[in-house]
């Protein structure tokens, strides 16, 4: 069991009653976790480089000091926090172009509270060849929204506060919520769904609000015009390929809004199917922002519906019309290879139990070679057409079409 899972079996017995049971809790929230943490990211459309959001369950210990907000300060290392015997990847974390992420830290942490474990932040130039430390401490939550961006949470800090990196991990400055509203996203920044119930001390319903990011002052702005769905979650999508946002519609069912100009104008499709009391989760794969499959796991009762778009979300056909991807409480996972292929990891650690077609009928196993079954719950990342990264606890794995895949050991530098 992860840390991670810790927090989620803790909120599945917290939380007020639910028909999910903790399993369930924690495949959906790592669903949202891992598009949104609050702050996890999707870039803006229409730039030219892309870095994919993905959450970081971690440890370490000691919280580091921030500058003054908005402003660039170096962050020192945490004091005594040195690399031990066996140790792993936590988390994968894709950067642009041969800029690659990873973190790094002590297996057994994986059992224990994070606090007064070590975490270490790599980073590799060279598509993994070699890698350096760019941070020492306790560092989670590690994500990359937008080109030549790194965003984390820093311990012992809010929920809420981020600090982002625009020199590989090296240096941060605070992300910040400013008044004011901005007709699209900045350029090179990414849009942010941010908890909106800070006046209320975070009592009732969560409540998101579409931000756009500039990485040069930290500053998130509200967008001007919000989609007509009450957003919860921003989908991670390759750079080009559209905003895509899910949520509820005001009927409380599951809902889906893509912006193909960084948030000027919204598509939305509402799935009729949901249940407003128990709606359910809705997940997408595309590379191109034009074509794209959306997979929606309901609440009540448990189905997985999948529809596909030729069109970049104006229009919608069934994908999936016999119903051959079973229900699994795992959080359906999916994505789109090179040739078309749509990839559903109905049971992520067991790749017997991945599904694959191209719209009609989904069978099992998937044809994808070069992985293995291995203890994680980490996603297929689409960092761009032909750039396809997973992990396991050991090593990253990278493949040109989603198919086909090579193992990538992390040659860790001494620390």
């Amino acid at each position: 069991m992860t840390s991670l899972r810790e927090r989620f079996d803790d909120a599945a017995t917290t939380a007020p009653p639910s028909r999910l049971s903790s399993r369930a809790v924690y495949a959906a929230a790592w669903r949202r976790r891992r598009a949104r943490q609050r702050w996890a990211a999707a870039a803006a459309g229409g730039l030219t480089a892309l870095v994919v959001a993905v959450v970081v369950a971690v440890a370490g210990s000691g919280a580091p000091q921030s500058g003054p907000a908005g402003t660039e300060s170096p962050r020192p290392s945490a004091p005594g926090t040195t690399a031990v015997p066996a140790v792993g990847i936590q988390g994968p974390v894709a950067g642009e172009g041969k800029h690659l992420y990873v973190q790094w830290a002590p297996f057994q942490c994986e059992n224990m509270s994070k606090y007064g474990c070590p975490g270490r932040l790599l980073g590799s130039d060279d598509n993994g060849a070699t890698w350096t430390e760019r941070y020492s401490g306790i560092v989670d939550d590690i994500s990359a929204p937008a080109p030549g961006v790194v965003l984390a949470h820093f311990d012992g800090e809010s929920v809420d506060v981020k600090h982002v990196s625009t020199d590989g991990g090296r240096t941060w400055k605070l992300v910040r919520p400013v008044e004011g509203t901005v007709g699209t996203v900045p350029a090179g920044g990414w849009a942010t769904c941010t908890d909106e119930r800070r006046e209320q001390d975070y009592t009732g319903p969560y409540r998101c609000g579409l931000r756009g990011v500039d990485p040069r002052t930290g500053e998130a702005r509200t967008l001007a015009n919000q989609p007509d769905i009450r957003p919860d979650t921003v989908l991670s999508t390759p750079v080009g390929a559209g905003l895509w946002v899910g949520g509820t519609a005001p009927d409380g069912r599951l809902g889906l809004a893509v912006s193909h100009d960084g948030g000027q104008t919204w598509r939305t499709r509402v799935f009729a199917e949901s249940d407003p009391a128990d709606p359910g989760i809705v997940s997408v794969a595309t590379v191109d922002g034009t074509s794209a499959y959306a997979v929606v796991t309901t609440g009540q009762p448990r189905r997985v519906l999948m529809y596909r778009t030729t069109d970049g979300g104006q229009t919608w056909t069934t994908a999936d019309p016999e119903h051959t991807v079973p229900y699994k409480d795992h959080g359906q996972d999916t994505y789109l290879a090179a040739d078309g292929t749509h990839v559903i990891r109905t049971v992520h650690d067991k790749l017997a139990e991945w599904y694959a077609g191209k719209g009609g009928t989904y069978r099992a196993p998937a044809p994808v070679t070069g992985l293995a079954d291995h203890d994680g719950f980490w996603p297929v990342l689409t960092t761009a057409p032909g750039r396809y990264l997973t992990n396991d606890l050991t090593a990253l794995y990278t493949s040109p079409d989603g198919l086909h895949w090579t193992r990538l050991p992390v040659a860790v530098p001494p620390g």
